[in-house]
C-alpha cells in the first residue's frame, strides 16, 4: 500500500535581488502525524541557465512506512512511486535550451500533471482523497542568460471532483535590475501573511529588526544584495516555524528544520 509524503507545510520564499535569484525553503515533511527534518526541497538542473524547481503540496508517493521503524530512518532509503521533480527534471533535461516563459512554464507543468495523473489512474483511492483541492505546486526560478532578467514561474496543478488533474491559474513574472523589490511566497496559503507579515500579526514579533530594515531600505532589486535577500528569506522561514508553534496553521502541518537557499544566475547556482 503507497502512503502520500505531503509536503503541505512547505513555505519559498523567491527574491531576485542584485546577483540574481535568492530562492530558500523549509526542510520539513509529514509522514502520517510525525514531522520529519531535513529534506531536501530546492533541486537545480542544467539548462541553458540553472533553473531552481521547488515543487509544495504533495508531489511525492511512496511506500508505506515499514512497521517499527522511524520515519528520519525510514526516508533516506524509501522508494518512491512517482516524484514531482523528477518528472520536471525529466522534461527540463530533455529541453537543454529551456529560459523560461509562460510557455515554458505550462509545458514544465504538462510533464508533471501528465506523470502525476498517470499515478493517481492506478491508485483511485488517494485520487479520491485530493479530489476538489490542489495537489502541488511547481515553482521555477532562473536567471535569463541573455538580458539577465530574473525569471519566475509558478502554477498550481489540481485535482478536480472528477479526480482529473488539471492546471491552476499560472503565474509568470520577469524582473529588471530597477524594477522595484519584489518577494514570492509559496505554500500555506494566506498564513504567512495573516500570521507573520503584516503590521500586526502575531508572527511579526520574530522578524528581526535588522531584517525588516535592511528590506525596507531597498527600494529597487539592484539595490538587494544577494546575502540581504537570504537573510530576509530564512528570517521569515523561521518566523513562520515559531509562530506555527503559538497559532497552528489550520491544515495542522508544520514549516521548519533547517532551511535551504540557493542563489541562482545565468552560469550557475550556489548555497548562500
Amino acid at each position: 500500500m503507497l502512503q502520500c509524503l505531503a509536503l503541505p507545510g512547505t513555505l519559498i520564499v523567491a527574491i531576485p535581488c542584485a546577483d540574481g535569484f535568492v530562492v530558500s525553503a523549509d526542510s520539513r515533511t509529514q509522514i502520517r502525524d510525525k514531522f520529519v527534518d531535513g529534506r531536501r526541497k530546492l533541486h537545480v538542473v542544467s539548462t541553458a541557465a540553472p533553473v531552481v524547481v521547488a515543487i509544495s503540496g504533495s508531489p511525492d508517493f511512496a511506500d508505506a512506512l515499514p512497521p517499527g521503524m522511524a520515519p528520519e530512518a525510514w526516508l533516506p532509503v524509501a522508494t518512491y512511486a512517482f516524484r514531482g521533480k523528477d518528472a520536471v527534471a525529466s522534461h527540463l533535461a530533455q529541453h537543454p535550451d529551456f529560459v523560461l516563459s509562460l510557455p515554458k512554464l505550462m509545458e514544465a507543468a504538462q510533464a508533471l500533471s501528465a506523470g502525476a495523473a498517470a499515478f493517481l489512474a492506478r491508485w483511485p483511492n488517494i485520487a479520491t482523497n485530493f479530489a476538489g483541492r490542489d495537489l502541488c505546486r511547481l515553482v521555477l526560478c532562473q536567471v535569463d542568460p541573455g538580458n539577465q532578467e530574473s525569471l519566475y514561474g509558478s502554477v498550481p496543478i489540481v485535482v478536480g471532483p472528477d479526480r482529473k488533474v488539471a492546471f491552476g491559474d499560472p503565474r509568470f513574472l520577469r524582473y529588471r535590475a530597477t524594477d522595484d523589490k519584489d518577494l514570492q511566497l509559496i505554500g500555506e496559503g494566506d498564513y504567512r501573511t495573516e500570521h507573520i507579515l503584516r503590521d500586526d500579526a502575531a508572527g511579526r514579533q520574530f522578524l528581526p529588526d535588522q531584517v525588516i530594515e535592511t528590506w525596507r531600505s531597498a527600494a529597487n532589486i539592484e539595490d538587494l544584495p544577494s546575502i540581504a535577500a537570504a537573510e530576509v528569506a530564512v528570517a521569515i522561514i523561521r518566523a513562520a516555524e515559531t509562530t506555527s508553534a503559538i497559532a497552528p496553521i489550520s491544515s495542522g502541518h508544520g514549516i521548519g528544520g533547517q532551511a535551504t537557499t540557493v542563489l541562482v544566475t545565468d552560469e550557475g547556482a550556489a548555497p548562500v
